[in-house]
């Protein structure tokens, strides 16, 4: 029954990009102008959690979680895309990073003229930052920055200190969402310490995107709604840090619209001169995949409210 339900509820995670503007529209105006990615021939996978790693005129290029069901794990690959008017082609696929653990969200933080990325991989422990050779198109120099196991690390810097931030990888997997631990340092070499801890009964902790600054001087972090399910759609907080301590509020959703092809769930979303990258969630079986992950939800919300 098990390998049933896999089956009828398979997905698969879609690249899309659109203009910029297009965060302050509505959703049905927001959808139908992305544009989603060409794989041409790489059909055999799917990518999510996209990051930017440059874009030079015409070609862009991504880090992303690679997804093969012959492999069974993710891995961090470098994605080479064309944009051809409205159109954008998948033209080269090169993994990056490869461990025996899963590994996503390829968290993209520059310093000093120097590319890092920093991928969840819960499993091992620790959090690892590595640094981007763009010569040989590689991960490099793999530094272990906190040995705690944080789900979709974020790295910023911010009145002169380094800040980590991931939710915890707690064995309570329903923690992973509302807990969020900090950490910072007065160098990106480390050491980081412990800071602060946000709790939010809501599950909208998990990172999901590059925490940025606006023209205006906001601070802005991309955040995971798992409030029904996981990955819902992105929230966009508001991030202040005053007195040593840091507190959120959220400005925005920008949540997916079900009548647009590949928007189910919405949970990577990162912007680079004027271009939104996200990526959008498909089932297999359009219809009866989304109700029978509806019928499971109740169920399990039911079961826990029983207790």
């Amino acid at each position: 029954m098990n390998k049933l339900i896999r089956s009828l509820t398979s997905l698969s995670y879609c690249v899309g990009f659109f203009d910029e503007k297009f965060l302050t529209a509505d959703k049905e105006t927001r959808y139908s102008q992305v544009a989603w990615l060409d794989t041409g021939d790489y059909r055999d996978g799917w990518f999510a959690d996209p990051f930017f790693c440059d874009i030079d005129g015409d070609v862009i290029r991504l880090f992303a979680e690679e997804f093969r069901p012959d492999r069974g794990r993710g891995r961090i690959s470098l994605l080479e895309v064309e944009r051809e008017g409205s159109r954008f082609l998948l033209t080269g696929v090169k993994p990056v990073l490869e461990l025996r653990t899963h590994l996503s969200f390829p968290y993209v933080f520059r310093s000093g003229g120097t590319t890092y990325v920093l991928p969840e991989n819960h499993k091992s422990g620790k959090v690892t930052l590595y640094r981007f050779d763009p010569e040989s198109a590689t991960l490099t120099d793999g530094r272990v920055l906190v040995g705690a196991s944080l789900l979709d690390p974020s790295l910023f810097e911010m009145e002169g200190k380094f800040f980590l931030m991931g939710t915890e990888g707690a064995n309570d997997r329903r923690l992973a969402d509302t807990r969020l631990r900090i950490y910072a340092s007065d160098s990106l070499n480390g050491p980081f310490s412990p800071v602060q801890t946000i709790e939010n009964r809501k599950r909208v902790e998990r990172g999901a995107g590059c925490i940025f600054r606006t023209a205006g001087g906001t601070w802005i972090r991309p955040t995971q709604s798992c409030e029904r399910r996981y990955g819902e759609c992105v929230l966009l907080q508001e991030l202040k840090y005053e007195n040593g301590l840091f507190s959120e509020r959220c400005l925005s959703r920008i949540e997916p619209d079900e009548t647009q092809p590949n928007s189910y769930c919405l949970h990577t979303l990162n912007t680079l001169d004027g271009l939104c990258v996200i990526d959008g969630l498909s089932f297999r079986y359009p219809l009866l995949g989304p109700a029978l992950i509806r019928l499971l939800d109740r169920r399990a919300q039911k079961h826990t409210a029983n207790g």
